[in-house]
């Protein structure tokens, strides 16, 4: 059976891909580490300008964050009914940029599956909780 993506044009889907990879979209990115299975994960792109830079969604946080005060402040949390790409609360991690993928990774694994572009944030940064 064909995916819904395959019968678009091809410079409808390059126009897609390059507007989903801009800052404030989520994105769900495979990635491989050394010895282990392919692990996809939810990212927010955060600049487009010298690399794709992206903050990791996290579905929970880990016992380390919860006790590290500084590292709990850069949490973000959102909710997965705002979201409904994300089954569980969320929280932005913006402790750390992340930057392994090259934006050439990035177009390709969108192109192979334009689903992988979820949504763009919502998130009103003056808004409290």
């Amino acid at each position: 059976m064909q995916k819904l993506g395959e019968i678009f044009p091809e410079e409808f889907k390059d126009q897609y891909i390059i507007k989903a990879i801009k800052p404030g979209n989520i994105l769900y990115l495979s990635s491989t580490f050394i010895n282990q299975k392919p692990e996809a994960k939810f990212y927010i792109v955060v600049s487009d300008k010298k690399g794709i830079w992206r903050f990791k969604i996290r579905s929970e946080l880990s016992s380390f964050i919860r006790r590290n005060e500084d590292l709990t402040n850069y949490q973000i949390e959102i909710n997965e009914k705002d979201y409904p790409c994300l089954q569980y609360r969320s929280y932005i991690d913006c402790s750390q940029i992340y930057d392994q993928f090259s934006k050439n990774e990035i177009y390709s694994q969108l192109k192979n599956d334009l689903k992988r572009f979820k949504m763009p944030i919502k998130l009103d940064p003056f808004s409290a909780g």
